[in-house]
């Protein structure tokens, strides 16, 4: 298989037209793969440009191998074992130019420091050759699980030539040092049947796969997760899972897949709901859900302890905790009910007879069946006062003595006169205002 990459732009023009290739320089070298050829060219290529910062020239061009002048760079990973290499260069063909060198010079190239010139090792001589194919190899095996460069160059050889050569070629490898080794994958957990959100560990055997590999976790058969590790946390019902491994160099796959391992998962969840602010003595019901039989405690102030969703009474501020059991999976969340004593007081009210609004309607009032209400107005004349006001007999509707007080500013004092928590205030003074 020939693939094209970026390097040989479509519709080769016979050396016209050409822009810069992408790898020309160290840096963004091509990754070749075993049993693949690839187009390349070196019509375009340049010395990388950095004379202005560094005074010793372009490090990563260099070479004691030949002069740089249009150089172009691939880079290979050996397998797990190492080895011999070849790298073949085929369908050579160099533009016939005046001035121009008829040469494509290449030479493998090692850094431990990626693409820094100082660090070079070259494997093997380095090549010089005109128009016919050719190969470069090096003179003895390569080490495993490591990257390796080829510096190709367009010469400006023979001598006088002015201009590097412009030629296009196919570049491919082959050998043991880079041969695709048989790969395999194993998962195994040490507990197959789980809570939903336990977290069990799965443990991965990998055969002849690199340092770095990539991971697909799939459960019933979907992408759940991409990460080394995998979480059973995750999981909410039963199933299958396996993994499929990506052990090859990131341009250079190589896929394994593993195993099924099935997960009895016991579906479990516990959410005890919002919390939830009550004036002292109100009820409400928690919203309460989950998977299983819930129990809550404490029991004080709930008329059921055995429902999702059991009304609450309490005299004091109280965190319920939900337990949910589901066979041998339990599962536990907490919700909070703060109690506010005390009274809600409207600022105004409309006594206009349209029924909404029309009287002076206090808030959990009747909690307080011993309170009494005195309202005055600017002048400090009572307008209205009762012991036991209730929002029902015995509230105020905007009038005195039977007819409609004026849209005013009203004052009142509220004295409660008993005292349901400690801290609870007894007498409240304040204004409230008649809109007509």
């Amino acid at each position: 298989m020939k693939i094209v990459n970026t390097i040989l732009f479509t519709f080769l023009f016979l050396f016209a037209g050409f822009a810069q290739p992408g790898n020309d320089d160290c840096v963004n070298a091509v990754e070749i793969c075993v049993n693949q050829v690839y187009a390349g060219t070196t019509v375009g290529a340049t010395l990388e440009n950095c004379f202005s910062t560094n005074p010793n020239g372009c490090a990563d061009d260099n070479t004691p191998c030949f002069t740089p002048r249009a150089t172009v760079w691939y880079k290979f990973t050996t397998n797990a074992n190492g080895g011999a290499v070849t790298v073949n260069f085929t369908n050579v063909v160099v533009n016939q130019v005046v001035n121009q060198g008829k040469a494509l010079q290449a030479v493998i190239v090692e850094s431990d420091v990626v693409c820094e010139g100082g660090n070079y090792n070259y494997f093997g001589a380095c090549q010089n050759n005109g128009l016919t194919d050719f190969s470069i190899a090096p003179t003895g095996p390569l080490a495993p699980n490591k990257t390796y460069y080829i510096q190709v160059n367009g010469s400006a050889v023979p001598p006088g030539e002015i201009n590097p050569a412009e030629v296009t070629f196919d570049i491919s490898i082959a050998g043991a040092g880079v041969e695709l080794l048989p790969i395999a994958v194993s998962i195994a957990t040490k507990k197959t049947v789980i809570c939903q959100r336990e977290d069990v560990s799965v443990d991965v055997t990998t055969t002849n796969c690199f340092s770095n590999p990539m991971f697909e976790w799939y459960y019933n058969g979907i992408l759940v997760s991409e990460e080394l590790n995998f979480s059973t946390a995750i999981l909410s019902e039963s199933g299958f899972l396996y993994l499929k491994a990506n052990c090859g160099a990131t341009a250079c796959p190589s896929v394994a897949f593993s195993d099924s391992i099935y997960f009895d998962v016991t579906p479990i969840n516990a959410d005890a709901g919002p919390d939830l602010l009550l004036q002292l003595g109100e009820a409400a019901t928690i919203n309460g859900s989950g998977t299983g039989v819930p129990t809550w405690t404490p029991v004080t102030g709930l008329n059921f302890d055995n429902t999702f969703t059991p009304s609450a009474s309490p005299d004091v501020s109280t965190t319920y905790f939900l337990l949910v059991v589901n066979g041998l999976c339990s599962m536990t969340d907490e919700m909070n009910i703060t109690i506010k004593s005390g009274i809600d007081i409207p600022e105004a009210f409309t006594p206009n007879g349209d029924f909404n609004n029309d009287v002076w309607e206090i808030g959990f009032i009747d909690q307080y069946l011993n309170n009494q209400v005195t309202i005055f107005d600017r002048s400090g004349q009572v307008v209205f006062s009762v012991v036991g006001y209730n929002n029902g007999n015995n509230v105020w509707d905007g009038t005195y003595k039977g007819n409609p007080v004026p849209a005013s500013t009203y004052f009142y004092v509220i004295d409660l006169r008993d005292k349901a928590t400690s801290n609870e205030e007894n007498v409240y003074r304040g204004s409230v205002t008649v809109l007509r």
